[in-house]
């Protein structure tokens, strides 16, 4: 094997005896790491703060919990669930506006009702800034952080703006997105209208809960492959082509 500085290595001291291949381990490891009777190395993995990571103790799986949940300990997960008796084909507004900045609301909203109900989200709405002012809950009770989203029941409406949501459902049946994979991503400087709306003659109970965490993107770029690569990419495709 030849080196960059075109000497050469043996690659047999690669090796073990019995075909292994030897490592070496570069860098400070102090007394936190162990070798047992097995020749097996032990480490204790920290974070960055020097805190170890936890493990089960009965199946020695990494202990971890979902990032929402993460979020709601760091106080940046919030909450607005409510109910109403809506009329014959009576509907409800509820409106979101976000804030011009790069920390976006992830957001799960769920309504159901006591009878069929439609639910319809709209983009991009236009509306006074009347209606009832609803201050959003912080799930950690501990914590003084409040939400950048402003919330309104039932504002004036001037402009629905796009509709990205539609669903119909029958009675305790839940319409929304009520998992994160399903969560939307708020635009920012931007007015959402929630729609509920009455599908019965008769009054309808409904309830709603939306939720949602206030996060910055830790990557601000996403990753692009680089135009070489694809150039590349593309004159072997051409070249494979050809022949």
């Amino acid at each position: 094997m030849v080196q960059e500085d075109g000497s050469m290595i043996d690659i047999t001291r690669m090796f073990n005896a019995d075909g292994t291949v030897k490592s070496v381990i570069e860098g400070t490891t102090g007394n936190q790491a162990t070798v047992n009777a097995l020749g097996q190395l032990s480490t204790t993995p920290y974070d960055p703060d020097g805190r170890p990571y936890s493990v089960d103790k009965s199946t020695w799986a990494t202990t971890t919990i979902e990032y929402e949940h993460h979020e709601i300990h760091g106080g940046s997960h919030y909450y607005i669930c409510d109910s109403v008796s809506l009329g014959n084909a009576a509907s409800i507004d509820l409106t979101v506006q976000t804030p011009n900045t790069s920390k976006w609301a992830h957001m799960l909203f769920a309504a159901e009702g006591t009878g069929k109900i439609q639910l319809q989200i709209f983009e991009g709405s236009d509306y006074d800034a009347d209606g009832v002012l609803t201050a959003p809950l912080n799930n950690n009770r501990n914590s003084d952080n409040s939400s950048s989203v402003i919330l309104r029941a039932n504002p004036t409406v001037n402009t629905d703006g796009s509709q990205i949501f539609n669903a119909v459902v029958g009675a305790n049946k839940i319409a929304g997105s009520v998992t994160r994979s399903k969560e939307i991503i708020l635009k920012q400087n931007t007015k959402y209208i929630f729609r509920i709306t009455n599908g019965l003659t008769t009054a309808n109970i409904v309830s709603w809960c939306g939720e949602w965490y206030e996060h910055t993107d830790k990557e601000v770029t996403p990753h692009v492959e680089s135009s070489s690569s694809s150039s590349s990419e593309s004159s072997s495709s051409s070249s494979s082509s050809s022949t």
